[in-house]
């Protein structure tokens, strides 16, 4: 505040006529002026103000002259009226053209015309070396049914390619404008800077809107609302480029301070009513984009967006006028009034910017087969938007972060806080790509209850069920890491933050031995590979199948739907039911008078039958068989059957070896034994 308070105070200039002593004199003698530094305080003005007028001397401000220290809009109100007179000299600077070469003696004969020339020459050679492109080299070929990546990256090519042709011809032609004559080889400088950053600025616009290629077009623009924007915003650059060496050729010429205000403030003025008519007619096209990228039920938050976001640039464009206006007044600083100017750029640049990564993104990924980089592609444009846009400005408004010098408040405050904010930014990126990869890679386990029959994969990896808690250790390590950088970067002494750590740790050691004894615990039996996500387990005295794993406490989901949280530390003995195989056995009883020989061969049949089932048959390790009679009662005779399968639906394995022992039995007539006819019901 301290500073932009002194790039405001203004270069005052003061009268000051001669003392008492010399005006009884009939020749009046010319005014002193001074021109204070603008690092001179109001106070330090007063100071010096006292001690002429201590020593004789009269001081009377210019009539229009601005007073340091009097209010903003006064300033601002004196400057305009001071600057307003001279607007009739406009007329006079061809004139002053003329004067300033015959000051050289030269003379701007063929100047414009090869200017001109070199102009049209430059945008003929790129217009053509982005057509021949294709023609002569196929891969470079934008044709309908490419994947946006490949159509946006051929587009690029030739954009670049054209625009390299155009730079490289105009500043070597730009170099032989001119060689006698100083002013001249300065202003086609100027020109054909402007000419530069101007294709710079149309090729980035031709590169989102794309109104000749849909298929390479990163925005969710339809094909006529990105030919009315190419029109619109085109036609500003081409008018913002001309401004700013008209400007620059105003003060070369001779122009004074109160000319080139007059010439600036009416074409920033022109420039301002122009962006505002521009926003207003483009808030249909942009609204139907920003609605669209938001799929088909966009957020009650784009909605709003969609619906004023013309009026927000509006006002940001009346803000930047404003801003641009005041600190070229006060200030008389261009740079100041090109950083305000700026602003605005840099906003709209970083909303194009953004909304072509959100589309170009999400029709990448759906011809990729992994996903997991997506958030780290995000998260890394938007560090490169953020922060570039943030030195771009800084620098513009004078601080620069990138190197600030020994002292100063970019060196003392900007570039730390800066450094600190890339740092979280860093830290948060890589999270995002080693979290991304960690979870695309994690199981998933469906929200709901699964059926019992379902075939659930049971046997997950030990990798798979490391993942989450390895997920976690690497997030809290790296934000730790990050913040203690940060820290550092701010100048804090991290040394004693980390003494103190140790000691809570230790503290909390002692503490909380259960906590501990969960964690050591927990981590033996990950160790030991005990269980994993999806295997069905017994504790003793809980179980269930595993669902979830922390680094205290083990959660299980019972077959009939509980969830069961186990400390690791409560837990004495795991029984896993969901390792490698399973033996099923169970009983049956047939009639006394069966033929065994038989039962065993239809068992046997249907056993190996079972193996050939298409859904069930990969399931089973050793077949269904008969192992003989276990027990004989006075009316059945006991025997026992089993078989070795996949431990991934036992039970529903069971049912179905029942059913068919069910029908295979009543088709070779083997009966199932029938209780006595005295035996009583049990309660």
């Amino acid at each position: 505040m301290v500073r932009w308070l002194k790039l405001c105070l203004p270069l005052s200039l003061l009268l000051l006529p001669l003392g008492a002593a010399l005006a009884a004199t009939t020749e009046s003698k010319p005014a002193i002026v001074l021109q204070l530094p603008p690092s001179m305080s109001a106070d330090d003005v007063r100071q010096l103000l006292s001690g002429l007028e201590s020593k004789g001397a009269t001081v009377t401000p210019q009539p229009g002259a601005v007073v340091a220290g009097e209010p903003v809009v006064r300033q601002i109100w004196t400057r305009l009226r001071q600057a307003a007179p001279k607007l009739p000299e406009l007329r006079a600077l061809p004139e002053r053209w003329r004067a300033t070469l015959a000051a050289e003696r030269q003379s701007d004969e063929g100047f414009w015309p090869k200017l001109v020339g070199l102009l049209a020459g430059s945008l003929l050679l790129e217009w053509a070396i982005r057509r021949a492109l294709p023609a002569l080299v196929p891969r470079l070929r934008v044709e309908p049914g490419l994947p946006l990546h490949r159509a946006f990256l051929r587009h690029f090519i030739s954009l670049a390619l054209g625009l390299a042709g155009f730079t490289i011809v105009l500043r070597l032609g730009g170099g032989l404008l001119g060689q006698n004559s100083p002013f001249l080889t300065a202003t086609a400088t100027q020109i054909v800077d402007s000419a530069v950053r101007w294709r710079l600025a149309a090729a980035f616009l031709l590169l989102l809107v794309a109104p000749a290629l849909p298929v390479a077009r990163p925005l969710h623009v339809d094909d006529a609302g990105a030919l009315s924007t190419w029109r619109w915003v085109s036609l500003y650059l081409i008018y913002a480029a001309a401004l700013v060496p008209a400007v620059w050729l105003v003060g070369r010429i001779g122009g004074d301070a109160d000319l080139a205000l007059d010439l600036t403030l009416g074409l920033a003025l022109v420039a301002t009513l122009y962006k505002i008519a521009m926003f207003f007619h483009l808030r249909a096209p942009v609204a139907a984009a920003i609605l669209v990228a938001g799929g088909d039920h966009p957020s009650r938050a784009r909605r709003t967006a969609a619906a004023t976001w013309h009026w927000f640039f509006i006002a940001l464009t009346l803000v930047v006028f404003v801003l641009a206006l005041t600190q070229y007044i006060i200030g008389n600083n261009t740079e100041a009034g090109a950083a305000a100017a700026a602003l605005q750029a840099v906003i709209v640049g970083m909303a194009l910017a953004w909304a072509a990564k959100q589309r170009f993104i999400a029709e990448y990924a759906r011809h990729a087969p992994h996903h997991w980089w997506r958030p780290v592609v995000n998260h890394a444009v938007d560090m490169i938007v953020f922060f570039g846009g943030f030195v771009w400005l800084a620098r513009l408004w004078g601080y620069d972060l990138l190197e600030p010098g020994a002292d100063g408040f970019a060196a003392t405050t900007l570039r730390p806080i800066f450094r600190a904010l890339v740092t979280l930014a860093v830290a948060w990126l890589v999270w995002s790509a080693i979290g991304g990869f960690l979870k695309e890679r994690a199981p998933r386990h469906a929200g709901g209850p699964v059926e019992e029959d379902a075939a659930v994969e049971t046997g997950m990896t030990r990798l798979a069920t490391l993942l989450p808690l390895i997920r976690n250790t690497l997030a809290i390590a790296i934000f730790f890491l990050g913040a203690m950088i940060a820290l550092g970067d701010l100048g804090v002494d991290i040394g004693p933050l980390l003494a103190g750590a140790g000691v809570v740790g230790i503290a909390l050691g002692f503490g909380a031995q259960a906590l501990v004894r969960d964690v050591i615990a927990g981590l033996f039996f990950l160790i030991d590979d005990a269980f994993r996500f999806g295997e069905y387990i017994d504790t003793g005295r809980l179980k269930g199948t595993v669902e979830a794993i922390s680094i205290r406490s083990l959660r299980l989901r019972h077959q009939n739907g509980q969830v069961h949280t186990i400390p690791f530390g409560q837990i004495q003995a795991v029984t896993n039911s969901s390792r490698d195989w399973a033996i099923i056995k169970f009983n049956l009883h047939i009639a006394p008078d069966s033929d065994l020989e038989l039962v065993r061969k239809t068992i046997k049949q249907l056993g190996l039958s079972l193996l050939e089932d298409p859904e069930i048959g990969g399931d089973f390790i050793q077949p269904l068989k008969m192992q003989g009679v276990v027990d004989v009662t006075q009316g059945a005779i006991m025997i026992r059957c089993k078989f070795t399968a996949r431990p991934i639906r036992p039970s529903f394995l069971r049912r179905q070896a029942l059913r068919d022992i069910i029908q295979h039995f009543g088709a070779a007539g083997i009966a199932f034994a029938t209780p006595p006819a005295n035996a009583s019901n049990p309660l």
